[in-house]
């Protein structure tokens, strides 16, 4: 019997011209999500191996996730990865930095193993999620528009699915994971708008998860038309002179959207924010001043 969870999994992967044949990587947590998608790829008899990332975070905790997730592997006979790390290297913002980590590497094995994309289990509430972290940080429309389904190498067959839907089919199936206690700790931004902000909203108004990520799916089609024109405006406005140095050409730019234009050239170049603020700044500036 074939389940909804793993035909939307299977059309998700054929449409990225994935074939069963052909290998992929699951990013394994141990947590219920995680681990269902690797039970779906395995009663799709999808080819996939398992890469799981030992942060030591946790002590024993963390060394018994990296324990379970092998086994978890063996059990679908599918070949294991392990990466080890210490808080150290994982600089001052430690999910930054750990999701930094953990994609460079899984990035790297497929390399050199050959796994055509990296498969993670994420799902509509952690797309609404992203998209409420993106607003409440300012981070502007591209963040907004949050995680795809399909990006580059990155797969997330999972992102349109209802957290209800994964968890029936884990109990279905009798599946077994594994908790992290720091998924519970509040002094992580994310984990502040999972357990406190998104209930209460969701009481107000309970379609509000799926609203939010399709909010966030609208805003990509607008992240691709807005590609499209700030490639046009470049092309008028800058010319290079050489490899380090380029003439900008404000003139024609529109008022209207003159300042998102700099802003996202600017961003592009790699600029902090404060000199993104201060080129559009002279966008405002009578002709002839100059700027400090």
């Amino acid at each position: 019997m074939r389940y909804q969870l793993e035909n939307q999994v299977e059309r998700c992967l054929r449409a990225a011209g994935i074939s069963p044949e052909q290998q992929v990587l699951l990013a394994l947590s141990g947590g219920r999500d995680s681990v269902v998608l690797g039970e779906v790829l395995h009663r799709l008899e999808q080819r996939f191996a398992v890469a799981h990332v030992n942060y030591r975070l946790r002590g024993e905790a963390s060394e018994g996730d990296a324990r379970w997730a092998a086994q978890l592997a063996a059990s679908w006979g599918v070949a294991f990865h392990l990466e080890e790390t210490h808080r150290t290297a994982l600089g001052a913002n430690v999910q930054q930095g750990a999701r930094e980590l953990r994609y460079a590497w899984m990035r790297a094995l497929c390399a050199a193993n050959g796994y055509r994309a990296v498969l993670t289990a994420h799902h509509l509430a952690d797309q609404a999620e992203t998209f409420l972290l993106a607003a409440f940080k300012g981070r502007g429309s591209r963040a907004l528009a949050g995680m795809r389904m399909v990006n580059d190498s990155i797969i997330r067959p999972l992102l349109t699915t209802h957290e209800q839907e994964i968890a029936s089919y884990a109990a279905t199936h009798a599946l077994e994971w594994r908790e992290d206690a720091s998924n519970d700790q509040l002094n992580y931004d994310r984990n502040f708008i999972r357990h406190e902000v998104l209930p209460v909203i969701v009481q107000r108004f309970p379609e509000a998860k799926a609203l939010l990520a399709r909010e966030a799916a609208r805003l990509q089609q607008l992240e691709a038309l807005a590609a499209e024109q700030l490639a046009h405006w470049k092309a008028r406005m800058v010319e290079e002179i050489d490899a380090y140095f380029h003439r900008w050409n404000l003139a024609g730019l529109p008022p209207m959207y003159a300042s998102w234009v700099l802003g996202r050239m600017c961003a592009e170049m790699g600029l902090e924010q404060g000199a993104i603020d201060a080129v559009i700044g002279l966008c405002e500036k009578p002709v002839g001043r100059k700027t400090a």
